[in-house]
């Protein structure tokens, strides 16, 4: 299977692309779109975050007219096909959909072609096309149009365009045998029916699962033996984000702060032979050169040597070492980075979807994993790691893969010092009974989906307050325990090993180790008689934020929160507390 004349494979370019549908044709529907505009717009919001995904929303089933950019009336496209805007958030938030009429006839051969059209008129480069209806399975399309429903169908999955239909109901319910149909045109071999779901975190979530087939991490050749090697692809199942990257403003007018880096030499002027005069020049690429000096004497490198320099292990690539059993493999505490997943990939090499179900067959059989070496990039250096078989990880309709799992080095692992060795360690039965019993009572089955970063909620929550100018929800900090699944545990027992649930330990202040002194917080001394003035005279404007919350919790100390409230309304709550006091 190896051979030197596969060509490389093009890099994919873009984000992903979404059109959403809302079905609000027939009474019985209309519970089920204002569920699905909800979710939709949840999903429109969280999307602020990031602006990581393009995404069009439209109404079919109705019956207005003019609406739609491509002039099918029964479509009212309320976004078009571009990155969401606060602008556009708000716009949808104003809308209602039980304001539409609802259409006398429903024709999905329309809405389908209508769909293929935004796709085309799109200027942004898309990596992924989806469609996603948001509707009930009990109500086909007039007789007329169910054929051309289906042949509509079968020219978007020619396309690549994903087609997937969400079931938008609070019951189960009989689905019409024309979406029987429909979905096996979508699904091909598996015919899956969806399941009714209701609740807007559910609906938001299966929107959010986007296609990522053709975004890969890496794609290698995997070398299982000599002169034998198949394409493979690397991906990451799991998107995460961080904090976003700062950015610097311009303090007069909020524009961004640009920078731009330019390398110059400084040359003789050769206008003028006569000038002894010197000017700066750029300096071109290739007349870049790096140095090191050794024995007083410098050794200069070009770029393209610099480069080989620094990733002398050759080009990116993933070589098979041997096989160890399966009873070794401990992702709990192997966890260095997140995992990745590998599955076959046939434009690099062809025929590698058979080869790598016979090892996938393999390892199952024997109990073993296959330890390899990897190198996905080629600034990144190569890494020891596990491939343990697996089947529809995160229950994704993916047959076979493997987990790619990093093995730690030798300097990863530590032993954890024990500084009262010469002490005695004093314990009865009934303390570690009580400490087994104490554990037993905190496990829990872990699930990273489970957990949210709070500092990233806490962030994001601030920011949607300033940018959408409304009030926000307290994040929920999920890494906390509920109070009702400690209420098992012996008061008593627990307060004489740690204490009381509610004492808080007091923080030391930390010092230098030359005893220099500690930085306090500023303290800002209200004075009453200034504050008086300025509030008689208008001109409370003239305190700075920190000092406006000061007065407002001296003011009132059980006021309001002032977490992201801007400076005007600060300035509002003095004025307010302020006829109470003086």
């Amino acid at each position: 299977m190896d051979s030197d004349d596969e060509i490389d494979m093009t890099t994919w370019k873009g984000i992903p692309g979404s059109i959403i549908l809302i079905n609000i044709f027939d009474s019985s529907q209309l519970n089920a779109s204002v569920i699905s505009f909800e979710a939709v717009l949840k999903l429109i919001k969280q999307n602020l975050r990031s602006n990581s995904r393009v995404i069009g929303v439209c109404l079919y089933g109705t019956k207005c007219s003019g609406t739609s950019t491509l002039a099918v009336p029964s479509v009212v496209q309320l976004l078009p096909l571009a990155v969401p805007t606060i602008e556009d958030y708000k716009k949808m938030k104003s809308e209602s959909v039980t304001t539409y009429d609802q259409a006398n006839d429903l024709k999905l051969s329309e809405v389908f072609w209508h769909c293929s059209k935004m796709f085309a008129n799109c200027k942004r480069i898309l990596s992924d096309r989806s469609i996603y209806i948001l509707t009930r399975l009990d109500i086909p399309p007039i007789e007329t149009d169910r054929r051309p429903t289906k042949k509509r169908i079968v020219d978007l999955i020619g396309l690549g365009i994903n087609v997937k239909i969400i079931n938008i109901s609070e019951n189960v319910y009989d689905i019409h045998p024309f979406y029987h149909e429909l979905l096996q045109m979508i699904c091909l071999d598996d015919v899956i029916i969806p399941e009714p779901i209701y609740k807007i975190d559910d609906i938001v979530e299966l929107m959010q699962q986007n296609s990522h087939r053709h975004l890969a991490m890496a794609r290698l050749k995997f070398q299982i033996g000599e002169n034998f090697s198949i394409g493979v692809g690397v991906y990451k199942l799991c998107k995460s984000y961080g904090m976003p990257k700062k950015i610097n403003l311009n303090q007069d007018n909020n524009d961004i702060v640009k920078s731009d880096n330019s390398l110059v030499k400084v040359a003789r002027n050769v206008q003028n032979e006569n000038v002894e005069e010197m000017m700066k020049v750029p300096l071109l690429k290739s007349e870049l050169l790096y140095y090191q000096e050794y024995g007083n004497e410098r050794i200069e490198f070009a770029p393209e040597e610099l480069n080989q320099i620094k990733n002398p292990f050759g080009p990116p690539t993933m070589k098979l070492l041997g096989f160890k059993p399966k009873n070794i493999l401990c992702k709990e505490k192997w966890f260095l980075k997140e995992c990745a997943f590998l599955f076959p990939n046939e434009d690099v090499i062809e025929g590698s979807t058979i080869a790598f179900k016979a090892l996938h067959s393999a390892c199952i059989e024997m109990s073993v994993i296959a330890i390899c070496i990897l190198c996905a990039r080629t600034t990144t250096k190569p890494r020891i790691v596990a491939l343990s078989p697996c089947v529809k990880p995160f229950n994704l309709s993916v047959e076979i893969g493997f987990d790619i799992i990093y093995i730690p080095n030798l300097e990863n692992l530590k032993d954890v010092p024990n500084n009262n060795e010469d002490e005695p360690i004093n314990f009865d039965e009934t303390s570690a009974s009580f400490m087994r019993d104490l554990v037993n009572t905190l496990k829990f089955d872990y699930n990273a989906e489970t957990f949210q970063n709070p500092k990233l909620q806490y962030f994001y929550r601030a920011l949607e307050a300033l940018a959408l100018d409304e009030q926000t929800d307290e994040p929920i900090d999920t890494t906390i325990r509920e109070r009702s699944e400690l209420e098992s545990i012996d008061s008593e027992m627990f307060y004489q090993l740690f204490g009381s649930f509610d004492s808080t330990t007091t923080k030391r202040p930390t010092s230098s180790k030359n005893g220099g002194p500690v930085s306090k917080k500023k303290v800002f001394n209200i004075d009453e008689n200034l504050l008086q003035e300025r509030i008689r005279s208008s001109k409370v404007m003239e305190y700075t934020v920190s000092e406006l919350k000061d007065i407002i919790k001296y003011l009132k100390p059980n006021g309001p929160g002032l977490t992201g409230v801007k400076k005007d309304k600060l300035v509002a709550y003095v004025y307010e507390y302020g006829k109470d006091v003086f």
